[in-house]
């Protein structure tokens, strides 16, 4: 009821959490290089900093994490294996976190540099041509005498990487390569230069190119005539037939096509892209009374974008043409000659014909 306070001190203490172990995102694992500076980045925790150590020695604290949980330092790298890790602390705070998995760098001053301009283009029946530009080296003594060529499925940065393999039998001395895969995909591929103290550098960066091996087909082949059409058979008599040929693929330019009547002269006709889609063409021709009648063939050759050349039809390969009028293969008068003509009645003949095809109603 007086209000009278009696203050009691007590100590306590406060342990705030490290934050989550970070990762080292760049360079890869078992990266080699032949440079003394390289570049390394990570993830953390955002706002966070963390500290850089190589082979179990701070080599840089205090490097900021941004908002996006980002890190990156350059740091400085010696010669032979350098095992480095990260570890992270709130600003402000003593708790550090633990340390990353090891990220192993091997350092060999003694390798070439990785070639640079390396490019990937594709080639007919499934090949694939790798150039790139040349190493050159300072000492006159180890120069560069060849190079590797290394291909994966996916895009890669480690010799050692999952699926990756060196497709050259034999150190390629030339800044060319040409590759002939089995399975028509997409292909990646890196170089390595190698001295001639027989030290193979670091892998220029991964360039990727398609292999493909099979030539286009017209997958739909229509044909639409502005004159008559047995709406049985599908013949097509007189008139303007327009053509709408549908290919498998791009096209480099525009196939040769012809109808081949079985008795008659080849018809070419020039066949134009679609404005709406590439792999659309179309075309024209004209049945007359010098096209020859029954069933007509189309022949058709055709480039892709890499070489290859196909000829397959996978639907409409033929159409009947009839372009003749019916013929008369049999006629029979009777009574038959010699004719006796009656002076009084006359003489009443019957004549009947067998025509070659029924005629229109």
């Amino acid at each position: 009821l007086l209000e009278n306070l009696t203050p009691k001190m007590y100590n306590f203490t406060v342990d705030l959490a490290a934050p989550a172990v970070p990762t080292i995102v760049a360079p890869a694992q078992n990266t080699t290089t032949n440079q003394t500076t390289i570049a390394l980045g990570g993830k953390s925790v955002a706002s966070t900093q963390v500290a850089i150590t190589n082979n179990g020695t701070d080599v840089i604290t205090n490097v900021p994490v941004d908002s996006s949980g980002n890190y990156s330092a350059t740091i400085d790298v010696q010669e032979g294996n350098n095992l480095l890790t990260v570890k992270a602390q709130y600003v402000g705070r003593t708790k550090w976190s633990g340390y990353s998995a090891e990220r192993k760098v091997v350092v060999n001053t003694q390798i070439p540099d990785a070639p640079t301009g390396v490019n990937a283009t594709s080639a007919k029946q499934g090949q694939i041509h790798v150039t790139w530009n040349a190493v050159t080296s300072s000492n006159i003594n180890n120069q560069v005498k060849g190079y590797n060529i290394y291909r994966a499925a996916s895009t890669f940065s480690g010799k050692g990487d999952a699926g990756v393999s060196k497709v050259n039998s034999q150190l390629v001395t030339t800044t060319s390569f040409s590759n002939l895969v089995v399975n028509d995909g997409t292909y990646f591929y890196a170089v390595a230069a190698v001295n001639q103290a027989n030290n193979e550098g670091a892998l220029s960066t991964a360039v990727s190119a398609v292999a493909d091996s099979i030539g286009p087909k017209i997958t739909q082949l229509t044909y639409t005539s502005d004159g008559p059409v047995d709406s049985v058979s599908g013949r097509m008599g007189k008139g303007r037939v327009s053509v709408i040929a549908t290919f498998s693929e791009p096209l480099r330019n525009s196939p040769y096509f012809a109808i081949v009547p079985e008795q008659g002269l080849p018809i070419s006709i020039d066949l134009a892209k679609s404005y709406s889609d590439e792999k659309v063409y179309t075309g024209q021709f004209t049945i007359d009374q010098s096209t020859g009648s029954g069933t007509a063939y189309v022949s058709m050759s055709a480039h892709d974008n890499f070489g290859n050349r196909g000829t397959d039809i996978l639907q409409g390969a033929s159409l009947l043409i009839d372009a003749q009028g019916p013929d008369l293969s049999q006629l029979t008068i009777s009574p038959v000659e010699p004719l006796k003509v009656d002076a009084t009645n006359g003489l009443v003949v019957t004549t009947s014909i067998r025509l070659s095809e029924s005629l229109k109603p």
